[in-house]
């Protein structure tokens, strides 16, 4: 269900951009695709998208003449694999890798459209992970917090559900 939303969102999202636009842009579709992974990761345990594309990324980061001399930038884009040794329900133990995913398919499109040194993304390594490490406690706080506030409503709706009961039992009485 979730990945029919997911690819529906994508769709709607590309031909808005196609009536205004009447262009599909590359440069749309470098920003989109990332987010996409990344949903799709979020709302999949199958290996395909947990363990294969984090590879892939991997793959097609280092056989780049410049990738294959940052050798070590794509090392981080292999930490999102990791979850697929996972086998927590947590919400806090695996979702938040999806910022590692998004990061992974950005990283790679981004390799092979803009011309960059590889002492360039070397220099990124410790900005990349302090970014990446920040997005996914953003996500799990963000997460906690609105469980929280829909957790507080759906108790206020039970107490109020029970006062109007009790409420009517002594009305007939």
């Amino acid at each position: 269900m979730v990945l029919w939303a997911v690819d529906l969102f994508f769709l709607i999202r590309q031909l808005i951009h196609l009536m205004f636009f009447k262009t599909v842009s590359l440069s749309f579709l470098a920003f989109c695709i990332p987010g996409l992974c990344a949903s799709l990761y979020w709302s999949t345990r199958h290996y395909s998208i947990r363990l294969l594309l984090p590879i892939v990324c991997m793959g097609l980061f280092i056989i780049h003449p410049v990738g294959a001399q940052a050798f070590a930038y794509s090392l981080l884009l292999v930490d999102s694999s990791r979850s697929i040794f996972l086998f927590h329900k947590d919400f806090s133990f695996y979702k938040p890798l999806a910022v590692f995913i998004a990061h992974a398919v950005g990283s790679v499109i981004w390799l092979y459209t803009v011309p960059m040194t590889a002492a360039m993304w070397m220099d990124l390594c410790a900005i990349v992970l302090f970014e990446r490490i920040a997005f996914a406690l953003g996500m799990v706080v963000t997460y906690h917090v609105i469980s929280f506030i829909f957790g507080l409503i759906d108790m206020i709706l039970l107490l109020t559900k029970k006062l109007y009961r009790s409420t009517l039992i002594k009305l007939k009485i």
